[in-house]
């Protein structure tokens, strides 16, 4: 079964050479690696060239600026039956894309499968939301992802845990161009989770497996414009996931700063953890600004048609 894997990169050659030697050590060789190379002054060549001889590899230099851009760049050459999209710093365990493939060829009824993204640098290997999520299996079986709301209760919804069927990807249509890194200061997120939301939309099978794993450094926590654009981006893509969304998004988070979590903030103003307070309060406070822009953008654009 073979995977098309694509990556757009900006500023970034460590890590870069990390994700290729975890693909150059895969078990399963039958991939294609689509380098989207969004850099003007640095020169990717000399590190991709002693790859080029024991992994497909499509160097492909690009002028243009923006993650979903370079993603649908080269959508329309992919020729794997699996479709993947690891960011520049991730890597993967050398068994990685020979587990999926043996799964997906097990599960013939499922259009796609999400994974556990892990943090290393966590001794308890835990994954981006703090806990573990291998409950969600206890049975044996993957778990059905039927909406935002199942994504958020078992796996962050990450652009790197995506692996979906060439048919579900042609469904879903382009990246959208106008959120995500690169395409918005106000934006700078939230092109995975949009992603994830219209393959819902579509009722495509899709399921979660928490015992295959994708690596990805977590970034320190900083109250930057960063974290407000990701945490706004959050709550703009919640606006089109209905009543799940309308939940997760903005009822929530409301409820949250009008007093749902009065007592945990007493508590960690006591233990003096003032970080992870400020936290809760600026991530329900730019959700909700976010979830509002959306649907108020939606509504303008309806009345102009």
């Amino acid at each position: 079964m073979k995977f098309s894997l694509i990556t757009g990169t900006l500023g970034r050659t460590e890590e870069l050479l990390r994700l290729l030697e975890s693909l150059a050590a895969q078990t399963e060789k039958d991939f294609e690696f689509f380098i989207v190379d969004q850099n003007t002054e640095l020169d990717l060549a000399p590190l991709i060239q002693p790859y080029q001889s024991i992994l497909t590899i499509h160097h492909i230099k690009t002028s243009q600026r923006g993650l979903s851009r370079a993603r649908n760049l080269v959508l329309p050459q992919a020729q794997g039956e699996i479709i993947a999209f690891p960011d520049d710093d991730c890597w993967y365990p050398e068994k990685l894309l020979e587990q999926i493939s043996r799964w997906f060829e097990a599960h013939p009824e499922a259009d796609g499968l999400l994974t556990r993204l892990v943090d290393l640098a966590d001794p308890e290997g835990t994954d981006f939301l703090g806990r573990l999520r291998r409950e969600a299996t206890q049975d044996g079986a993957p778990k059905a992802m039927r909406s935002l709301c199942d994504n958020e209760r078992f796996t962050p919804p990450n652009s790197n845990v995506i692996f979906f069927r060439s048919r579900l990807v042609r469904s879903i249509g382009p990246f959208n161009e106008s959120i995500g890194p690169g395409a918005s200061s106000f934006l700078p997120g939230g092109e995975d989770i949009d992603y994830i939301i219209r393959a819902y939309n579509l009722n495509s099978h899709i399921y979660y497996e928490p015992f295959f794993e994708v690596y990805h450094p977590k970034d320190p926590l900083q109250f930057d414009s960063k974290f407000v654009g990701y945490e706004r981006s959050w709550g703009y893509v919640c606006s089109s996931a209905g009543v799940c969304g309308f939940w997760i998004g903005f009822l929530r988070p409301l409820l949250a700063l009008l007093g749902g979590h009065l007592i945990t903030w007493v508590k960690l103003g006591i233990e003096g953890n003032y970080g992870k307070s400020k936290y809760i309060v600026l991530h329900n406070f730019f959700s909700i600004q976010g979830y509002l822009l959306g649907r108020f953008s939606k509504y303008w654009d309806s009345t102009k048609h």
